[in-house]
């Protein structure tokens, strides 16, 4: 899979989340790349009221509310509604 779709798909599982949970995130403002020590390392995904950072390594994304507090962890397999997420994530795992 490419990881521009992954990327999206992550981002679109994030937001169905926040919806379940009654969160209203605003307007999407984008997301950036999240390095450490100059390693690409994740993705951080910005709303209007609400923050998401997407852990590759550890396969999990930590949601932040608007205080900049952690109130949420999602293991990334829990965002594929549809499987081609848990396929990467398995396809990495193997590799």
């Amino acid at each position: 899979m490419r990881h521009d779709v992954m990327v999206d798909q992550v981002r679109e599982g994030i937001e169905g989340k926040l919806r379940d949970w009654g969160s209203h995130e605003g307007d999407y403002r984008g997301d950036r790349l999240l390095l450490s020590d100059g390693l690409y390392i994740g993705r951080v995904f910005e709303w209007e009221h609400s923050r998401a950072c997407w852990f590759l390594e550890e396969e999990q994304v930590k949601v932040y509310d608007a205080a900049g507090r952690v109130f949420a962890r999602i293991e990334v397999g829990e965002l594929a509604s549809a499987t081609p997420i848990q396929k990467a994530v398995e396809t990495r795992r193997a590799a």
